[in-house]
């Protein structure tokens, strides 16, 4: 038979007579600690105002802004859905001196491929830029980059053409346009008439030049906006995604598990 008896030591979990049991330790304050500093650091992304981008279509070029937190990557889709459409997506270098552009393509909802010809879209350094990274200010990347207006994977109209965005938490550890990244924390989509110029100045547009030559920029910002000059953009996600929901509440039950019933088992 087994004569062992469980011993309980005070300020320690229990083990067995005549056995040395490792001791589980959870630290449950680090746990905590881990949640807040997620917690923060989702508050102040959103804070930072990340942005999927503002489109400029000049003389069959397209110029596309983008603006992002440093952490992160960031997409924009020709077309009004992921799948089948040619994707741009973009990350600062792992040396922080630059951008990645990667020209991507998915067939299903997984980790769109890397297009053949990674040459066709260019970015755009900015005018007069000094010493450190010209694309980075305020903790932020602002950045833009051109592409033709037509190109085997995609065409942008001159009409109304539809856009989908997205964004992730971790941006890729490499410089090369082929690199894995994460899934998107959010996503949206937005319309936009490249033919028809912004004719009244607002938080979300600007105009350029006058008369028939004028070109529309939008900036996505996750508002809405009911003029008929201006797309009217799907808003990302307030507050916490269910992502966040999902990494939050995975933590509670592991500490459950390990912090509380494994040591009074």
């Amino acid at each position: 038979g087994n004569d062992e008896a469980t011993i309980y030591d005070a300020g320690s979990v229990p083990r067995r007579a005549g056995r040395d049991v490792e001791p589980c330790r959870f630290d449950w304050r680090s746990l905590l600690r881990q949640i807040h500093v997620f917690l923060h650091h989702t508050k102040q992304c959103r804070a930072n105002g990340d942005s999927a981008s503002r489109v400029l279509i000049k003389h069959r070029m397209t110029n596309i802004p983008l603006c992002l937190h440093l952490s992160r990557w960031i997409g924009i889709g020709f077309g009004p859905k992921m799948t089948g459409e040619e994707l741009n997506v973009m990350w600062i270098n792992p040396n922080n001196t630059s951008i990645v552009l990667s020209r991507r393509k998915a067939i299903a909802e997984t980790l769109p491929a890397a297009l053949p010809n990674q040459t066709a879209i260019t970015l755009i350094k900015p005018a007069g830029s000094s010493a450190g990274n010209p694309f980075v200010s305020n903790n932020q990347l602002s950045f833009s980059y051109s592409r033709p207006q037509v190109l085997p994977e995609s065409t942008l109209n001159t009409a109304s053409t539809q856009f989908v965005w997205a964004y992730g938490s971790v941006k890729p550890a490499t410089d090369s346009p082929t690199g894995v990244f994460n899934q998107h924390i959010a996503t949206g989509t937005f319309t936009l008439n490249l033919a028809k110029p912004i004719t009244s100045p607002t938080t979300t547009g600007t105009t350029t030049g006058t008369g028939a030559a004028a070109s529309s920029i939008a900036t996505v910002n996750g508002t809405s906006n009911n003029s008929t000059d201006l797309p009217d953009f799907s808003p990302p996600p307030t507050g916490l995604t269910d992502m966040d929901y999902m990494t939050i509440a995975h933590g509670i039950i592991m500490f459950i598990a390990w912090g509380i019933l494994v040591p009074v088992a």
